[in-house]
């Protein structure tokens, strides 16, 4: 075959300007290639990136480079002139993203009235969406989708004895490693978690404790009875491995999480995220006017910090005397 004549090249067409993201489907966490391409070198071009949260919020970010003599640009290897972060960074754009500034004053309350989709999603995706602008103009986009579930993983409801959750487990049908996901304040059950631990080789039960189902309403007087009975539940399955046993927990799941790791001895690691060192009393509806506490062990409710000058002294017995 032939080879091009010199000709023949310079009728080629310009490849249009485009963005290549590699993989197009890759885990939540895990690293992405993002270049431009067909773009006029050494042109000022910005990119940004949005998604939006189970609140319909924006969460939005920035950087402008300098594409190089073939009019290229690969984020994991140069740095934004400006933008919202510095440095050379691959998944800059990703980790950078804020709640738009027309959002930023909405109150906490009201955008807690629905969950964040990275926590609580049934969808076990996260969509984001790209632009690249130049001259002023936008020149290029594309979507990115983040999965939190590999292909092969496996989910089942739970509803066994009471319990409200739902169950991962690897493909693999060896017994794996074991871990409990509990959610924070907003309750409901932390599904995407659990997904994604699954989706690197541990077998998972996302469990809800409140807002859920049959389950109480408020976070109040939640007994640990009722995540005893789950450290059961998941000992019992056979792809567990019962010797291997974790919990994680995010905000006031954090704090349940040293709680529950401190009582029963089957937990064999705790993974808290920004959790409290102390017990924190509970809240939602009338009910926490009577029972302040957020929990309760064999009938007591356990004594909790109420307020930043207050300890809470009224409790009917004391778990750790």
């Amino acid at each position: 075959m032939g080879s091009l004549m010199p000709e023949t090249i310079n009728n080629l067409e310009p490849m249009a300007p485009h963005i290549e993201i590699t993989p197009r489907k890759p885990l939540v966490d895990e690293c992405v290639s993002l270049r431009l391409l067909g773009f006029a070198p050494h042109t000022p071009v910005t990119i940004r990136a949005k998604s939006f949260d189970g609140c319909g919020g924006q969460y939005q970010s920035h950087a402008t480079f300098y594409t190089n003599d073939q009019g290229i640009l690969d984020l994991s290897a140069e740095e934004p002139i400006s933008g919202s972060y510095e440095g050379v960074d691959a998944m800059g754009l990703v980790w950078s993203r804020v709640l738009s500034p027309a959002e930023a004053n909405v109150a906490d309350a009201t955008r807690m009235k629905k969950p964040s989709p990275v926590l609580h999603s049934t969808t076990q995706e996260e969509v984001l969406y790209f632009t690249a602008e130049a001259g002023g103009k936008v020149v290029a986009s594309t979507t990115l989708e983040r999965l939190f579930t590999a292909p092969g993983v496996t989910r089942r409801d739970v509803r066994d004895g009471g319990l409200v959750g739902t169950f991962f487990t690897p493909a693999n049908p060896d017994p794996h490693p074991g871990c409990l996901v509990v959610g924070g304040s907003g309750g409901g059950i932390p599904s995407n978690t659990a997904a994604l631990l699954a989706s690197h080789g541990y077998s998972t039960l996302a469990l809800a404790y409140f807002s859920e189902a049959h389950l109480p309403k408020a976070l109040v007087n939640i007994p640990l009875e009722y995540f005893a009975a789950a450290l059961r539940w998941m000992q019992a399955q056979d792809k567990v491995d019962s010797e291997k046993i974790a919990i994680l927990g995010r905000s006031r799941g954090g704090e349940l999480a040293l709680l529950l790791g401190a009582t029963f001895p089957q937990i064999t690691a705790v993974v808290g995220y920004v959790p409290s060192g102390v017990l924190w009393g509970g809240f939602g509806g009338k009910v926490y006017e009577e029972t302040p506490a957020a929990w309760s062990y064999a009938g007591c409710l356990l004594g909790c910090l109420c307020s930043e000058r207050s300890w809470l002294v009224s409790v009917s017995c004391s778990f750790f005397a």
